[in-house]
């Protein structure tokens, strides 16, 4: 992660939370993650590509979660750690029509 981010960020603003972010490895994911956790959060995030370079979540996982399948892997993944109570943060997603 580079030391420069743009805004005012307390520390510890989100220190001892936990967040989960969808589709944080682009763009505005990306900067939700990157925000959490300079702010002190321990963040988990999901995406369809792998985790973006100098982003270090807590927990990454690679799932489409346009499935049920993919939402039962992040579930499952979420619980074999026995982290309880995330926030979860969901930027959304734009696809094109096919």
């Amino acid at each position: 992660m580079t030391n420069s981010y743009p805004f005012v960020v307390f520390g510890a603003e989100f220190k001892g939370k936990r967040v989960l972010v969808t589709g944080g490895t682009k763009g505005v994911g990306e900067a939700i993650v990157r925000r959490f956790e300079l702010s002190g959060a321990s963040v988990a995030t999901t995406a369809r590509s792998a985790s973006a370079p100098g982003l270090a979540p807590a927990l990454f996982i690679q799932a489409i979660l346009g499935t049920a399948r993919g939402v039962q892997n992040v579930v499952d993944r979420i619980q074999q750690g026995r982290r309880r109570h995330w926030a979860a943060a969901n930027h959304g997603e734009r696809r094109n029509p096919s």
